[in-house]
């Protein structure tokens, strides 16, 4: 054999050589990285540097994990001890709707009574026209009605014609004291009293023609008086005495069917238009006053 073939035969040994070293280092990292430990680790440390990086990668990662767990437990935590404070949605919603209704009651902040004391030169005249309309509905009242009646049964005859109604008493106290007030004008005075009265004559009817007992005598008051406050709201008649007085005494009062729709013109809208001419002749002495502001 000549030189050359011997040394290609060394070659070709290191080389086998160095391939069967290469596998075995090979299989020790797999084997180091799958147990996670240092197996297969040389002395030099070259072959080890990646089992031990594995390692360090699955000790962060279990530390990763048990810090989310811990976590989840602190907020599950704190949302067990928060959640017996919060108030169910219902609960809540009435809260707030009572707590604004009631809050009502203290009026509105910044808003004072507007009413101011009128001048003595105006409250004179009030007092003169408010004697004078009441004074001509009792001179009627007790001397140019009653007298001419004959006297068989005076209580149910009183209660029948009577000129005089509480009414009246309180119309006074707008059309004379409070001119400028939209329920004082003319379409107010007389449209509210008479819309009233009639509201409250159709329900006396109804309830003598129906025979229901007294138990349903309060409910037949009421009626009257929630009918007769629709009435003028529709037809734009609302005079707050004859809302509810004027209906409530039609209603009250022993009269019989055909002498119902009399209280309709005396005392009602008689006294209304006595009433409205006082006003016009009287309200119009007032210093810096006009009465009405309007009819229709």
């Amino acid at each position: 054999m000549t030189k050359t073939s011997l040394e290609l035969e060394d070659l070709e040994k290191g080389a086998v050589s160095n391939a069967t070293e290469q596998d075995e280092n090979d299989g020790a990292v797999e084997h180091g990285m799958k147990n996670g430990g240092t197996e297969g680790i040389d002395s030099s440390g070259d072959v080890g540097v990646p089992g031990t990086q594995s390692v360090i990668d699955t000790e962060n990662k279990d530390t990763h994990q048990s810090i989310q767990v811990t976590n989840a437990e602190q907020i599950e935590l704190n949302i067990k001890e928060v959640q017996p404070e919060v108030e169910k949605p219902q609960a809540h919603i009435l809260r707030r709707m009572l707590c604004g209704y009631f809050k009502k009651f203290t009026g509105v902040k910044g808003h004072k009574n507007p009413y101011q004391r009128p001048t003595i030169p105006f409250m004179f005249v009030t007092f003169i026209a408010s004697f004078i309309a009441i004074s001509i509905l009792g001179v009627l009242h007790y001397y140019a009605i009653i007298d001419q009646l004959p006297h068989a049964n005076p209580n149910v005859q009183l209660q029948v014609v009577a000129m005089l109604v509480g009414s009246f008493g309180a119309s006074a106290v707008l059309v004379y004291g409070e001119i400028k007030s939209p329920l004082a004008q003319p379409r107010n005075l007389v449209g509210g009293h008479f819309v009233s009265a009639l509201v409250g004559v159709i329900w006396k009817v109804i309830l003598i023609q129906i025979p229901l007992g007294n138990w349903f005598y309060p409910w037949f008051c009421g009626l009257a008086v929630a009918s007769a406050v629709v009435a003028m709201q529709i037809t734009r008649t609302t005079h707050p005495p004859g809302r509810g007085a004027t209906a409530l005494i039609a209603v009250m009062s022993p009269l019989f069917p055909w002498y119902g729709f009399q209280y309709l013109f005396v005392p009602i809208l008689s006294g209304s238009l006595i009433m409205l001419i006082v006003a016009l002749l009287v309200d119009n002495l007032k210093p810096e006053s006009r009465y009405p502001l309007y009819w229709i």
